[in-house]
């Protein structure tokens, strides 16, 4: 068991963009905040970055990335976490909020989320809440069972809530004993020269005095050099145990004490306040050192961990090449996206605009955009909406072949009238007066030429004799119209007849 805690609260500065998260895509301002945040991050700008970090997170508020780096260098702005400044409160509430909000999407940023578990408990240890760090780094360790920082980290975490329960336990033990022993005085006092009782009869109650039992403690170095020296204690006495100052072992570090020279037995920390170790009157008890060879780490070369991607940055790491502990991390920088061919998106049409995109071929987040004017109208052949008449005007179009909508419009001239060649009747002719005919229009059957029909002929009738001839006397006869009346000509001489 190692007993050095290891603070990483500034771990690793997350990369330049998260990937998307409940469909909140990255966009090109997104991801100049947070790289504008990182630069100003690793100038030691701290203040600045997180500005930088809470305008990505107005922009995509679903930002992984963002939501992290901005716990992280709110983390980095407080001085000490034991501070109860308003300014120290707001700052490390920010940083467990927005832990928090990372530490919820272990399903989809494992990576990140096991950070903020582990800063978290980091955190918690500071504020000598153990309990909570515990917690933390359970859960760091449930999505990375590889984490030893996180493994050891709660290790010692485990180590001081059972000293401070410990000392609970004793500081609760020791006030009870002191009130007892002053009950047990004031009766002894009460007690002091009288008899026990002037009642005849009387009962008395006698309460037996206990001597507490003393035990004897003593170390061994186990290997080491300094001797601490033996100690005997009460039952209920509680003391420290030895601590790195007492007991050194060239190339190795004290972890702990145990019950046996090998370390199988019960481990306690250095510095651990103890008591009640054995019951046994005049008992012994004898802790051995426990050591841990220490060594100057030989780091080997860089293993990537984590590949970066055109949105978010990667991990390597260096190993110790003797016990394969991880002595540096460094991020690896997100890679420049690369443009794919340019995509019709949308395609455009006559009566509206297109959009033509190009994609990175990696990740597929959109490069840049480019309008697609729309088209020309493709006509079709001229159709008559409005026939003309033979004194209105008609109108022919021109619809699109595409869209339907219509594109060109003429006028159709009047088409005057078309006479008929056979003209009707309206007024017959007769020998005493002229007749009337009309041509009408053959299409709307307007009138649209009169002629007159000119008179008949008389039609002669049988003559009539108006007087009749004698022998002396001529007569004379007339011829009338057969149909009006009207005489023909004048009258004609009827000769006389013989005698």
């Amino acid at each position: 068991m190692k007993l050095r805690l290891i603070f990483l609260i500034s771990l690793i500065l997350a990369g330049a963009v998260a990937a998307p998260i409940a469909e909140a895509k990255s966009t090109r301002p997104e991801r100049r905040m947070i790289n504008s945040g990182n630069k100003l991050y690793s100038d030691r700008k701290f203040k600045e970055a997180a500005a930088d970090y809470q305008r990505a997170l107005t922009i995509n508020p679903g930002s992984a990335v963002a939501t992290y780096n901005l716990a992280l260098a709110s983390m980095k702005q407080v001085g000490n976490l034991k501070d109860t400044t308003e300014a120290n409160k707001k700052l490390i509430a920010t940083a467990t909020e927005n832990f928090t909000k990372v530490a919820q999407m272990k399903s989809e940023q494992p990576g990140l989320a096991e950070k903020a578990f582990y800063n978290m408990g980091n955190m918690a240890f500071n504020m000598e809440q153990y309990q909570q760090a515990v917690a933390y780094y359970k859960d760091a360790l449930r999505i990375d069972p590889n984490d030893n920082n996180a493994r050891k980290n709660l290790r010692i975490a485990q180590l001081h809530l059972q000293k401070k329960d410990q000392n609970k336990d004793q500081n609760k033990q020791s006030k009870q004993n002191q009130d007892q022993d002053k009950k047990d005085q004031d009766k002894k006092d009460q007690n002091k020269d009288q008899n026990l009782t002037a009642t005849a009869g009387g009962i008395v109650n006698l309460y037996a005095d206990w001597n507490e039992n003393s035990y004897t403690v003593e170390y061994s170095s186990n290997y080491g050099t300094g001797s601490p020296e033996s100690k005997t204690v009460k039952y209920s006495e509680a003391f420290n145990l030895p601590d790195e100052t007492a007991v050194t072992r060239d190339g190795y570090t004290l972890v702990g004490w145990s019950y046996t020279p090998d370390g199988s037995g019960e481990g306690f920390a250095p510095g651990l306040s103890v008591s009640r170790l054995t019951a046994e009157a005049d008992g012994k008890i004898k802790f051995y050192a426990i050591w841990e060879k220490s060594h100057t780490h030989t780091p080997g070369g860089w293993k990537t961990t984590l590949k970066p991607t055109c949105t978010a940055t990667g991990e390597k790491v260096r190993r110790c090449t003797d016990c394969n502990c991880i002595v540096e991390i460094e991020s690896i920088n997100a890679l420049d996206h690369k443009s794919g061919t340019p995509t019709t998106k949308i395609p455009a049409t006559c009566t509206a605009e297109g959009l033509k995109t190009v994609c990175c071929e990696a990740c597929g987040v959109v490069l840049s955009e480019e309008i697609i004017q729309k088209k020309d109208h493709t006509p079709a052949d001229w159709q008559t909406a409005k026939a003309a008449t033979c004194t209105d005007s008609g109108e022919k179009v021109k619809i699109c072949v595409d869209c339907n909508s219509v594109v060109e419009v003429d006028g159709i001239d009047p088409l005057g009238h078309k006479e008929s060649a056979v003209a009707v009747t309206k007024k017959e002719a007769t020998c005493t007066a002229e007749g009337e005919k009309v041509f009408f229009c053959e299409r709307c059957g307007i009138a649209v030429k009169t002629e007159v029909i000119p008179k008949t002929e008389h039609v002669p009738g049988k003559w009539e004799i108006i007087a009749e001839p004698t022998c002396t006397q001529s007569g004379l006869k007339q011829q009338c119209c057969a149909l009006c009346g009207a005489l023909l000509g004048e009258p004609v001489e009827i000769a006389p007849h013989d005698h």
